[in-house]
């Protein structure tokens, strides 16, 4: 059964860069319950063992003509403080991956519970954020569909507090109208902190983006969706 609302009391913004499971063997895997607050290590180096709430959804096809799926249970990757210790071992990593594959986003990590909650799945869709903030910060609601995946994110500011609901407009009938019975509402405590964390997080992916495009375009160009 689908959870109304899951309160996030202490909560950090991060990008998640996942790999698939092939990569991550041979590299150190940072444990589940550590993967949140383990110190950054370089994204050549090590991965972590993210720990996503049951309702993340990872699951669309890789390749349109084959029955492969993204990232399924546990999920592997980086965090952008990682890549932002050495924005060079992202390229590296890039390197290494499936040309299809660039399975990631904006995560919310509830601190308390360890979980972390996606709510996009294409790397590529981050930057769409910069738009839904500002938005966000006009208006006391917003609702978006990405571009890349065509799933969707709502969000509305209420009683000081910012809720937020993943979007599904493709799903199993048994899901629901739209996805929207099936996903929980996440309330993130304290509308102004939301606001901060957020934007911060976005400059610094920002930033990693521009120090990227100086040693590779190709890379920098997969991280803002444009190839």
């Amino acid at each position: 059964m689908t959870p109304g609302t899951v309160v996030h009391h202490k909560y950090e913004f991060s990008v998640l860069f996942a790999v698939p499971l092939a990569l991550a063997k041979r590299r150190d895997i940072v444990p589940s319950d550590d993967w949140h607050t383990a110190p950054p290590k370089p994204a050549t180096g090590c991965v972590r063992t993210c720990r996503l709430d049951e309702y993340s959804d990872y699951g669309f096809l890789t390749d349109p003509l084959s029955s492969e799926r993204g990232p399924g249970s546990p999920t592997y990757g980086f965090l952008l403080a990682d890549a932002l210790i050495d924005p060079q071992a992202v390229v590296q990593t890039f390197e290494e991956l499936p040309s299809d594959w660039n399975f990631g986003g904006l995560i919310a990590i509830d601190m308390a519970s360890g979980f972390g909650v996606n709510t996009n799945c294409e790397l590529g869709e981050t930057m769409q954020w910069h738009r839904i903030l500002e938005l966000l910060n006009e208006r006391s609601q917003v609702k978006a569909t990405f571009t890349l995946t065509d799933t969707g994110v709502s969000l509305e500011k209420r009683e000081g507090d910012v809720l937020m609901q993943q979007l599904a407009w493709e799903v199993p009938h048994e899901w629901g109208p739209q996805g929207q019975f099936h996903y929980p509402h996440h309330r993130f405590l304290g509308e102004d902190a939301f606001l901060t964390r957020l934007k911060n997080t976005l400059a610094e992916f920002d930033s990693l983006c521009r120090q990227i495009d100086v040693k590779d375009s190709w890379a920098a160009k997969r991280l803002r969706g444009v190839v």
